[in-house]
């Protein structure tokens, strides 16, 4: 069984442009994916891979210096504003050539203050629950805060879902749950970053 670490970070953004190298405690929010992705890589008992996920070679060289592998950039049709991130997850595997008993773990860029704490925490969870798919939400919230996704591959590839089927789930606490979306959101992110990190 090996384990991907997948960081989906797309060029475009109509809110937030170049949201994915927007900095929070002057670091781009790909970094802190990739930081994360390769902490947590390196702490793993299992072979485990980064691999970034993206339209833009502006990001992809980013994510690069911060660790992560570029094996190819994402093709445009999956670059689009409908697209989904299971979409283009599932269509990443296959250029790789996963096999369906891969662990996919999905950290998005949006989720600058997630650490590895989470990310272990959350693999913890799907891992007590038999590889049910386990998500990370806000502490006291039912709903998906975007930070860790944790799935076989085999399954997201029949549910085209991140949650989809049976899921279980992960709490972080609120000051490490926020997702960037708006120049509101990555100001709170800053000013929390501050606030963790003196």
């Amino acid at each position: 069984m090996s384990t991907l670490v997948l960081i989906p970070a797309r060029g475009g953004s109509k809110r937030l442009p170049s949201k994915n190298l927007r900095t929070v405690g002057g670091v781009p929010l790909v970094g802190h994916a990739v930081r994360c992705g390769v902490e947590y890589a390196q702490q793993h008992w299992e072979p485990c891979r980064v691999i970034c996920d993206t339209d833009s070679e502006e990001i992809a060289e980013e994510a690069k210096r911060h660790g992560a592998e570029i094996p190819f950039l994402r093709e445009a049709e999956f670059a689009q504003d409908g697209t989904s991130s299971a979409a283009t997850i599932i269509r990443t595997l296959e250029r790789l050539g996963a096999d369906d008993w891969s662990v996919v773990t999905l950290l998005q860029p949006t989720s600058p203050l997630r650490t590895v704490e989470d990310v272990r925490g959350t693999r913890g969870v799907w891992g007590e629950m038999m590889g049910v798919t386990t998500f990370s939400v806000t502490a006291g919230t039912p709903n998906p805060n975007g930070a860790v996704y944790v799935i076989w591959a085999i399954e997201l590839r029949k549910e085209r879902s991140f949650t989809g089927g049976w899921c279980s789930r992960y709490a972080m606490p609120p000051e490490r749950s926020i997702d960037i979306n708006n120049a509101e959101d990555l100001a709170e992110a800053e000013r929390l970053w501050r606030m963790q990190h003196g």
